[in-house]
């Protein structure tokens, strides 16, 4: 810097700046060596993490590289083997099959940028083998002088929770740095570039007991009680999160005179003693309003919140049918927290006919626009697909599978007979709601959807619209759109009725 400085007093600034410039260039790139002896590719240090450019990739190795037209991703096609990159959260797509990642791919100045880990962690399932030889080559006390500069970075923690599951979402610029591992009873969640602040959680008994900072804030401990089954964590951006769910059953809250801000889901006011009475000539539908109580599914730009609109839609619906002569139950008919699989529990306990879950989509790109309607799979048809149905699966209960049972086996053999009139009513509901957006086919898809899972009869779960695309969002909310939207889908479940009902003989 005394260099520099003298420099400036003598007029010949320009010329050391460069270099100094250049030098520092030289600290924030690195060598990756690559598969196949086809050399090596530059790295950089953007934000916090060290990534390539798959643009770079595609001259090195070819293929074809666009976007998606469906899910509007990047994806790269090569050597027979098509990878859609995830923009929202740290996976991609190779032939279906999700491969996960340290961090999200993002895109910056027309370029697609991942982590290092991208070459080991896909390479192979695109047919190169990846030896011990591919490696990072730069000055790492540079690096290390780089990470130093993050080490006490804060990073904020929020938790949430139900009777089935506690949610904790740490947030900050290092959390894509952080370790997560089981250790006896308890899950240890290390920070080695950041850390929390000193706090300690009372989260009651049941699932967790409490949550503690150690280690001046780089560590926090999560204790585990009896009823504890499972844990996973999700990575998202913009802005950076881990989010770490908790799964169980059971769990009660801190005595009231504690303090606490953990959110309690109200009661639940569908569970019924005696199945309903179904009218002759007629079916039986259930509508499933998305979410409800503290899972708020998606929030619009405006604070419009998913769980209002879809029981606004449900409890509409409800009355147009029931005007057809239709019967119809909700699994919730105000702000309330029912279990996923609780849902379709209630449809198989009434035997009902039709079984329609409503939701509202969002992507992170606000031009994507129209329905969506999906229907049950253990195998996801795309990568967008797949994040769907983990968004609406976020708020699972502990009640999910360990593993392949006997009854999810049966269930697989009952759905047989159902999967081409769920995949039927899914395609009509999709072309009506087309017809009245304006929009193009997003086609009849198939998921993991918990709620769909286990209804013993035909079942859809359709996304009317995206609340992330302004235009859709304002009509979702116009009234004469409204009634639109409910009189295109009682039309398709009218014809449901036709079709399964047989006419009144004279």
């Amino acid at each position: 810097m005394k260099v520099i400085f003298k420099a400036l007093q003598k007029k010949r600034a320009a010329p050391i700046i460069m270099i100094f410039l250049w030098l520092l260039t030289l600290c924030l790139f690195a060598d990756l060596k690559l598969p196949e002896g086809k050399g090596s590719i530059k790295t950089e240090i953007i934000g916090t993490n060290e990534v390539l450019n798959v643009l770079e990739l595609v001259k090195i190795y070819g293929g074809k590289f666009g976007k998606d037209p469906v899910s509007k991703y990047p994806f790269w096609e090569i050597n027979n083997h098509r990878i859609v990159f995830s923009v929202n959260s740290a996976v991609v797509s190779v032939d279906s099959k999700i491969v996960s990642l340290k961090s999200v791919p993002f895109e910056k100045n027309e370029g697609l940028y991942v982590g290092t880990d991208f070459i080991q962690a896909v390479f192979p399932e695109i047919g190169f083998t990846v030896s011990g030889e591919t490696s990072l080559v730069h000055n790492k006390s540079v690096l290390r002088a780089d990470e130093e500069d993050f080490k006490h970075k804060n990073i904020t923690v929020q938790s949430f929770v139900s009777y089935d599951l506690i949610r904790i979402t740490f947030e900050g610029v290092m959390v894509s740095f952080a370790e997560v591992k089981k250790e006896n009873d308890k899950i240890v969640v290390r920070f080695p570039k950041g850390r929390v602040e000193e706090s300690e959680v009372d989260f009651g008994e049941g699932i967790s007991t409490k949550m503690v900072s150690s280690d001046e804030g780089k560590e926090v401990h999560i204790f585990l009680d009896k009823n504890f089954k499972q844990f996973e964590t999700v990575s998202l951006k913009n802005p950076e999160r881990m989010v770490l769910i908790i799964k169980g059953t059971g769990q009660k809250p801190p005595a009231k005179n504690q303090k606490t801000d953990l959110e309690q889901p109200k009661e639940n006011n569908s569970i019924q003693d005696i199945p309903f009475q179904k009218k002759k000539n007629s079916i039986l539908v259930v509508l499933d309003p998305g979410h409800g109580a503290q899972d708020t599914g998606t929030i619009a730009k405006d604070g419009t919140q998913e769980k209002d609109l879809t029981l606004l839609y449900a409890l509409r619906l409800k009355d147009e049918l029931e005007k057809e002569g239709i019967d119809v139950l909700l699994t919730r008919n105000s702000d309330t927290f029912v279990p996923l699989r609780e849902r379709t529990a209630l449809a198989n306990f009434n035997s009902a006919d039709l079984f329609i879950s409503i939701h509202f989509n969002s992507s992170p790109v606000k031009t994507v626009k129209g329905a969506e309607s999906y229907i049950m799979s253990k195998q996801a048809t795309d990568l967008w697909s797949q994040e769907v149905a983990e968004k609406e699966n976020i708020s699972l209960s502990s009640e999910e599978k360990n593993g392949e049972d006997i009854s999810l086996i049966l269930w697989n053999l009952a759905q047989n007979q159902y999967i081409v009139e769920s995949a039927s009513v899914a395609g009509e509901l999709q072309e009506k709601l087309n017809q009245l957006f304006h929009t193009a086919d997003r086609g009849v898809r198939q998921a993991p959807f918990a709620v769909l899972e286990g209804a013993n009869m035909p079942a859809v779960l359709l996304e009317i619209a995206f609340l992330s695309n302004p235009d859709e969002l304002k009509q979702v909310k116009d009234e004469k759109f409204i009634e639109n939207i409910v009189s295109s889908i009682k039309e398709v479940i009218v014809k449901f009725k036709e079709r399964n009902v047989p006419p009144i003989s004279n």
